[in-house]
């Protein structure tokens, strides 16, 4: 927040751009500050295949994790399955981080898991949908 006056307060965004919210929209929603607090949790979801290994694929996650300068071990890394999804089975990386390094740790995972999945042979799915199309009888075929 840069400033506050009696129509509207005004505050800079991290890309520096001026915002100007009215008052009353201030007063009556709730406000996010994402660098009050010295810590904040970086929330990552990958998908892998349903023939690749959970437990392999969390050992590369947390591995990365370990080799981020930015990312914090205490409280350690976790991996969890988030969802079994149409294409995949979703994995939910929480990694601790100090707030002025939110993003240089969050762009670092997305890129470092990545190569590491493409190095230890696990792949990341595209949504695919099988279609299984009964055969044709030939003597049916002039119908």
């Amino acid at each position: 927040m840069e400033a506050i006056n009696i129509l509207y307060t005004r505050i800079i965004t991290p890309d520096n751009t001026a915002v100007y919210v009215p008052n009353g929209v201030v007063a009556s929603n709730k406000i996010i500050n994402y660098t009050d607090k010295e810590r904040r949790r970086v929330d990552l979801l990958f998908g892998i295949s349903y023939e690749d290994d959970i437990d392999h694929a969390r050992q590369v996650m947390l591995q990365v994790c370990e080799k981020a300068p930015e990312a914090l071990q205490d409280p350690v890394p976790e991996v969890f399955v988030s969802a079994h999804d149409d294409s995949a089975v979703t994995l939910r990386l929480q990694v601790w981080v100090k707030s002025e390094n939110y993003w240089a740790l969050h762009y670092r995972l997305l890129e470092d898991v990545k190569k590491a999945f493409d190095a230890a042979g696990i792949s990341i799915p595209y949504p695919q949908m099988d279609v299984h199309v009964p055969a044709v009888d030939s003597k049916d075929s002039s119908k």
